[in-house]
């Protein structure tokens, strides 16, 4: 309490001061003692609110407008005491965002790069008024706007007494998303300043600029996803030259990580894009880093104690997502080899290498799956790694399925009862999410059960469905009922393109086993349950309009379980009449070959006629055949055939318009399915009715 006294009454006597001073060095000595006072912290609001009062702006603009100096004072005296004034009002929230002192935001990312170990009080009182205007949106916006964050990288790469709080204001202000990306070339700025640093440092700060990096890019990745990215060539030198060199484990793996989370946010792409200059060698540094990942997940999951392995999830993870991606990227350039498109980065000698680098790593990462599957603790199985090892599975899955066959069908059991435990705990995919984890947590992933693994497989699955002994195997592992209720969840919510891309491969892989194994589709109810999420679908009428694709799909997969379970089974389940549904597939099936572009062209609302229909020809014959084989065999099909009666009209003037066309190959082959299906609808017209078969 005397304490607090004695600092009134010296408030007092300062402000008495400086409200009685006759000259402008009298009010200079006052304000030196008020700003003394200020800095020490020892007055409280109700004290600066005396001290605004007192000094106003009208002065403090004349401090910072002042270039003439008294001789001996140094160059930033009076900004000195300007900048500490404001610091003092900034505490208070509502002066903090007073114009006056918002104006002077440019003065203050000039403060903070201004800092010394001998006089550091200039950067300090910046920084806090920077600090205080960013617990606002309205301050926050301003800060971006005027290139704050710019400066902050500028203060950190100084080095001085500040730039530890340099860095973390930087973090707080990129992770505010909903200001940045109003300002991506404001943020690019920043990261530029960052990564050219980056590129250029030669010692101890290069490698603390990586993980600085890491945090800025995973706060602020998203957004500079719409950027011009050209600092990605600067950080991308940096850690081939990091990666390059003998390193420490903790360099080594902070340089792998910051390039896991650039895959994340670029996809592995941008390694091989930053070194475009780079004629002489190219791919140079994308082989590097996939041999270094490589070398590093089989020496990780070596360890015989799987605690230790768990112990470096957080890298382990990261090197899985590289090979995630680096699986997907080589298996474009191998098919782009195969059509001879121009010249690539890699040579077919760097694809057998790195094919050979991939299945090493995949040999590992199937052991640690099965080391799982028979570990004693089941916790273990919603560990973050084990959804980081399933990805990068499925993703190898999805393109290479010779290559450890074996030892991979030994294991599909146990993925599906991953799958089935992570699908329990998830929500139907959300209307304009395409991808549900965050861009900062792609090295270090929630936990199986929040990790939706059954979409990562998908691709994979509708390969092994393909195949005997796989299919046996999933069959016998009960992945109908998984695919049932992943069914049900799309189908409530399928408008996203993400859920829309799901169904297209959940079809195919229930279209497999359709077609391969049509006894065991018969009697089984998880099929039935599948037909009454696409009678549901397909009855909306809306996915007709919106995906033709996903549309043909459904609709050939719904014909395919009726014709082997029965229309009346699949009508039952799902409790809707099929004779609007039936008429709803044969007008899709009709305005889908209407935009046929060797058949005359009609209206219709596909877009363009020769790309829309190579996507869509085999779904469509196909699914004629089956609605033909269906309508031969049941009165209710027949009759909604009946009922759109138009359509056969409408078969019929397609048909004969191909008379005389020129393209008289194409027209041939259009002709034969054309013509056969509107012969065999005509004579089912024709037919009495008889009972079901």
């Amino acid at each position: 309490i005397k304490h607090d006294a004695h600092v009134e009454m010296d408030l007092d006597r300062c402000l008495d001061l400086l409200k009685d001073a006759k000259s402008d060095n009298e009010k200079m000595a006052a304000l030196l003692l008020v700003a003394k006072m200020v800095r020490s912290g020892d007055i409280g609001e109700e004290g600066r609110r005396r001290v605004f009062e007192a000094v106003g702006f009208s002065f403090i603009n004349r401090l910072l407008a002042t270039r003439q100096l008294p001789e001996g004072c140094s160059v930033n005296t009076y900004r000195k005491i300007a900048v500490t004034m404001l610091a003092c009002f900034c505490t208070d929230p509502e002066l903090a965002l007073h114009p006056q002192v918002t104006s002077k935001i440019p003065v203050f990312n000039e403060g903070i790069l201004q800092s010394s170990p001998e006089d550091p009080g200039l950067a300090e009182d910046s920084l806090q008024c920077l600090q205080a205007l960013s617990s606002s949106p309205s301050g926050l916006q301003q800060l971006v706007g005027w290139g704050t964050p710019e400066a902050l990288a500028s203060c950190f790469l100084r080095r001085g007494g500040v730039s530890k709080q340099a860095c973390d204001l930087l973090l707080s202000v990129l992770g505010r998303r909903e200001v940045v990306a109003e300002n991506v070339g404001k943020v690019e700025s920043a990261v530029t300043v960052l990564a050219e640093e980056f590129r250029a440092n030669q010692d101890a700060l290069k490698f603390e600029l990586c993980e600085v990096l890491y945090s800025v890019l995973s706060v602020a990745g998203e957004v500079l996803q719409a950027g011009e990215l050209v600092w990605l060539r600067s950080i991308a030198t940096g850690l081939k030259e990091i990666l390059s060199n003998k390193i420490g484990v903790s360099q080594r793996n902070a340089a792998l990580q910051l390039s896991a989370l650039l895959c994340h946010l670029f996809g592995v792409e941008w390694v091989v894009s930053t070194e475009e200059d780079d004629k002489s060698r190219p791919g140079t540094f994308f082989k590097l880093l996939i041999h270094l990942v490589g070398v590093e997940v089989q020496m990780l999951l070596s360890e015989v104690e799987l605690s230790v392995v768990l112990r470096n999830s957080a890298l382990l993870s990261s090197c899985f997502l590289i090979l995630e991606q680096g699986v997907v990227y080589l298996a474009g350039l191998s098919e782009q080899m195969e059509q001879d498109k121009g010249t690539l980065p890699l040579s077919q000698e760097d694809l057998l290498q790195l094919h050979s680098v991939l299945t090493n790593a995949l040999t590992f990462v199937i052991q640690f799956l099965q080391c799982l599957e028979s570990h004693q603790d089941h916790t273990l199985l919603h560990h973050p790694l084990v959804g980081a090892a399933v990805r990068v599975l499925g993703a190898w899955l999805s393109e290479e399925s010779l290559a450890l066959s074996e030892e991979v069908y030994k294991l599909l059991p146990f993925l599906l009862r991953l799958c089935g435990s992570s699908l329990s705990e998830q929500p139907a995919p959300q209307t304009g999410e395409l991808d549900s984890d965050a861009v900062a947590s792609c090295v270090e992933m929630d936990s199986c059960q929040e990790v939706d693994l059954l979409k990562f497989l998908l691709p994979g699955l509708c390969h092994l469905t393909a195949e005997d002994k796989p299919r046996a195997i999933l069959l016998k592992a009960n992945i109908q009922k998984t695919l049932s209720q992943r069914f049900q969840d799309l189908c409530s919510e399928w408008s996203s393109a993400e859920a829309q891309g799901q169904l297209a491969l959940c079809c195919g892989v229930v279209m497999n086993v359709c077609v391969c194994e049509p006894a065991a589709v018969k009697e089984d109810a998880a099929f039935t349950a599948v037909g009454g999420c696409l009678v549901r679908l397909l009855s909306e009428g809306s996915v007709m309009d919106e995906n033709t694709s996903l549309a043909l799909n459904a609709a050939l997969l719904l014909l395919m379980i009726s014709r082997r379970q029965g229309p009346d089974r699949i009508a039952s389940h799902s409790g809707v009449v099929l004779a609007p549904v039936w008429s709803k597939v044969l007008q899709l099936l009709l305005e889908t070959v209407r935009a046929c572009p060797y058949l005359a062209r009609g209206t219709s609302r596909l877009g363009d006629a020769s790309q829309q229909w190579n996507q869509h020809s085999e779904l469509w014959a196909l699914a004629m055949q089956e609605l033909t084989a269906l309508a031969s065999a049941w009165d209710d099909v027949r009759l909604a055939v009946a009922n759109t009666s138009h359509c056969v009209t409408a078969f019929n003037e397609i048909l004969s318009a191909t008379t005389g066309q020129k393209e008289i190959e194409h027209v041939e082959a259009v002709q034969s399915i054309v013509g056969a299906v509107c012969s065999l609808l005509q004579a089912i017209l024709q037919q009495s009715s008889s009972s079901p078969t």
